[in-house]
């Protein structure tokens, strides 16, 4: 099993992992030099670091521009920044619903596909519906194309929707793998019979083999699969055969035993680390997120 710690100095264990690596590479090549170390053993082996000035200045400035890049994240970074979206949310205020058709199209559906990316699905189902309620208005303005975009990332945020509902609010090791298995079958239906009505809207209206029919029909199977009613409910120029998500291979399953261990934290995917940091001669392991105000995870081994 794994105990999770939360405790600042538990975070600086990888920085001081990298001291020790450094100083044997410094000893290394710094020969005959008389070079005073701060690496220490003690009596059973264990490592044992004191921190010098300069580490402390160190530490100090990595964590000052570590808290630098986290302020300026909403603003600078394009993919877990929300200025695009403070941007859309003030044009559409500001425009309110004397502005053109075209305009307002455009700025609900940008607005949409901003809010998802930043995970507030309701919002974003929201203004892509409005735009999607625009569509009839707009149709000899709009290139086909965008047309296609907007009903296809409306079927997409639904069934985002419906991941968040049961893959995520409801997670079992068997979740969200294909081919779909009935201890993973969606409890919350709605999210995907949304997505379902979107995906044969498009599958109904564009070209036949345009990226958006093929887009369309793979999530389709899937959406009935998160539904349990995969193959039945899917005409036949619709159905992806069954054969196609089997392998010639063999493949070793692996379980997911995270939830057993204590392992199934939710944050955005980062780096991970697993060594025995703590010298006890059990695997421990050291998680990070890829957002910027994320607290990395040590689980020590028990």
């Amino acid at each position: 099993m794994f105990k999770k710690f939360n405790s600042p100095k538990e975070y600086c264990i990888l920085p001081l992992v990298g001291v020790i690596l450094f100083l044997i590479f410094l000893n290394s090549c710094n020969k005959g030099k008389n070079i005073q170390s701060n690496v220490q053993l003690s009596k059973n082996s264990k490592t044992i670091i004191d921190q010098t000035p300069i580490d402390k200045e160190s530490h100090q400035k990595m964590v000052a521009a570590l808290a630098a890049i986290k302020d300026s994240t909403n603003d600078k970074n394009k993919y877990l920044g929300d200025r695009r979206a403070r941007q859309v949310r003030e044009i559409i205020k500001n425009a309110g619903l004397k502005s053109p058709k075209k305009e307002r199209w455009f700025h609900h559906r940008i607005l949409g596909w901003a809010e998802l990316n930043l995970g507030n699905e309701e919002e974003g189902i929201k203004h892509l519906k409005l735009a999607y309620d625009l569509l009839p208005e707009v149709q000899g303005e709009v290139e086909p194309k965008r047309i296609f975009e907007n009903i296809f990332m409306l079927g997409v945020a639904w069934m985002r929707r419906g991941e968040t509902e049961n893959c995520c609010s409801r997670f079992t090791p068997e979740s969200c793998i294909i081919p779909i298995i009935p201890s993973a079958i969606h409890v919350k239906k709605e999210g995907s019979l949304n997505a379902i009505k979107y995906f044969n809207e498009l599958l109904d209206e564009a070209p036949e083999k345009s990226v958006w029919h093929y887009r369309s029909k793979w999530l389709l199977n899937i959406a009935w699969m998160t539904l349990g009613q995969y193959p039945d409910k899917l005409p036949k120029d619709h159905l992806i055969p069954e054969s196609s998500f089997k392998s010639d291979q063999f493949y070793p399953v692996f379980k997911n035993i995270s939830s057993d261990l204590g392992l199934d934290t939710f944050n955005l995917s980062g780096g991970v680390v697993i060594d025995d940091f703590n010298h006890d001669s059990l695997l421990d392991i050291f998680t990070t997120s890829w957002a910027s105000d994320a607290t990395p995870k040590l689980f020590l081994g028990e």
